[in-house]
């Protein structure tokens, strides 16, 4: 009986420390869950984009093979910035040494770092400007592109975002081996035989971002005319969501 006792007792305890450990391990199998996620559809995604850039340099045809790319979307709050629904750990100061899922208040900074992220792995993703994507049009330039991002604001107050250019010019990428700003990421990737934006590929004509407005990461190409025989060329751009279907011919 009390060898019984003991044991029912040594697997009440097990038991209870399994749980606890479940309990406080959680929250991390979360956060490890969603960083694999948005992972693993990036990686989908550029796999996509080069079997599909392979495929159209021998047939010209875009629709021979699909490129698997969703939209991601960004939320950003008073209190917290979701990727797909997944809380992003961000610096919420500049001066900030560890990242917080909890922010006081949404700010100018927090909100260039996210979108600065996102810009890069666009640009990464969809092969830095250098493939071939999408089929020649017959006479005259034809713009095609695709959506990375769709993002929003919901906070309680009319407050404005600036700053993102001076961000991308100012901080590294993390993780960078050269160690690069994002500035200088996008202008060492490009190659003005792919890209005609003069500089750097990324077009900034927002310089404030409005909470009452919904806005997007594209991807643009613009596929070259039969006659004109001019190369193709590739840009990003953060553009307000109205009206792209009047702009491009939308791929996602």
């Amino acid at each position: 009986m009390n060898f019984r006792k003991k044991s029912q007792t040594s697997n009440v305890v097990t038991l209870i420390i399994f749980i606890v450990v479940i309990i406080i391990l959680f929250p991390a199998f979360n956060i490890i869950y969603g960083k694999i996620v948005n992972t693993s559809t990036d990686e989908i995604c550029r796999a996509s984009i080069l079997k599909h850039a392979g495929v159209n340099s021998k047939t010209m045809n875009m629709v021979t093979t699909s490129i698997d790319c969703p939209r991601n979307n960004l939320l950003f709050e008073d209190d917290k910035v979701t990727l797909d629904d997944e809380t992003l750990f961000v610096y919420e100061k500049e001066t900030d040494k560890k990242k917080t899922r909890e922010i006081n208040k949404l700010n100018s900074y927090v909100v260039n770092q996210v979108l600065a992220k996102e810009l890069y792995k666009c640009w990464n993703k969809m092969g830095e400007g250098k493939l071939k994507l999408f089929d020649e049009g017959w006479t005259f330039d034809e713009h095609a592109c695709l959506i990375c991002d769709q993002f929003r604001f919901n906070i309680d107050s009319t407050q404005t975002f600036t700053g993102l250019n001076e961000y991308l010019k100012t901080y590294l990428i993390p993780n960078d081996p050269n160690g690069l700003t994002y500035d200088s990421y996008f202008n060492k990737k490009f190659n003005p035989k792919y890209t005609g934006s003069g500089s750097s590929p990324y077009i900034q004509k927002i310089i404030e971002f409005n909470p009452n407005k919904e806005y997007v990461i594209v991807f643009y190409g613009i596929k070259t005319g039969f006659i004109a025989k001019n190369p193709d060329s590739y840009y990003l751009e953060i553009t307000d969501i109205k009206g792209m279907n009047d702009k491009c011919k939308l791929i996602n």
